[in-house]
């Protein structure tokens, strides 16, 4: 008798179930028995379910307060930068001198202002560290005092924002998708088994179609588990013999 074969989903990512689960949906069109409409029916709302999981944990409560803590960097930023610029032209040549200083540390990093998120961090983090090292009297000597610890303040905002979203996105995907997932996995291996079951207590025939594309499904996948495996297991020897 012909039946879908058994297959560890549970082996694939994330991405890779989701993938193979909607192929799987694709091929329920051919399950037209009257009565296997309600297995239909829950396999697709599981993995509906799993689809709205997913789509969830992109979306993030902590992404606007992020965007936010952006904005005041990058204020703060430009009005070191335009106080640095003033004093370049400063009638005291001490100042000047002190002014070109600075003014040769905030060129160093660049406008970092349009840089992804984690350019500009990393470079402002550098900067705020140069700008310490070059003394709290000479950041007086030209007024720029306020604007270091005003730029210190949003870094540090910014870093906490981006450390909540980050920890959120953890929370859901390991609670929320994790459970959604495993309902779908779940779904699937119960459509599986009753298909089989009806195939065989009622022939193939009705299902002979669905089972054979379901089996090839299932046989790509497994390829690709297969050659991942053949990767890892190159990568491992290619280390022994460092």
């Amino acid at each position: 008798m012909n039946k879908i074969k058994e297959f560890n989903i549970a082996r694939l990512r994330i991405e890779e179930d989701f993938g193979f689960q909607k192929r799987i949906e694709a091929e329920t069109a051919l399950l037209t028995v009257e009565a296997d409409k309600p297995m239909v029916d829950s396999y697709k709302a599981a993995l509906t379910a799993f689809d709205d999981a997913l789509k969830g944990s992109v979306r993030n409560s902590q992404s606007a307060a992020v965007t936010h803590a952006d904005e005041l960097a990058d204020a703060a930023w430009s009005g070191l930068n335009a106080q640095v610029k003033v004093m370049l032209t400063h009638p005291a040549e001490a100042c000047r001198a002190t002014a070109t200083e600075a003014y040769d540390l905030v060129r160093k990093y660049g406008n970092v202002t349009s840089m992804p998120y984690n350019e500009e961090y990393g470079r402002l983090h550098n900067l705020l560290q140069d700008l310490a090292a070059l003394g709290i009297e000479k950041q007086k000597q030209i007024y720029i005092d306020a604007w270091v610890t005003e730029l210190q303040t949003r870094y540090d905002e910014f870093m906490a924002a981006t450390a909540a979203r980050d920890a959120e996105a953890s929370t859901r995907i390991t609670g929320i998708t994790k459970q959604a997932r495993t309902e779908a996995d779940a779904a699937y291996r119960a459509l599986a088994e009753r298909v089989n079951a009806l195939a065989l207590v009622n022939g193939d025939a009705a299902y002979a179609t669905f089972i054979n594309r379901v089996n090839v499904i299932i046989d790509q996948a497994n390829a690709t588990l297969a050659a991942r495996s053949t990767r890892a297991e190159a990568k491992k020897r290619d280390k022994s013999m460092l």
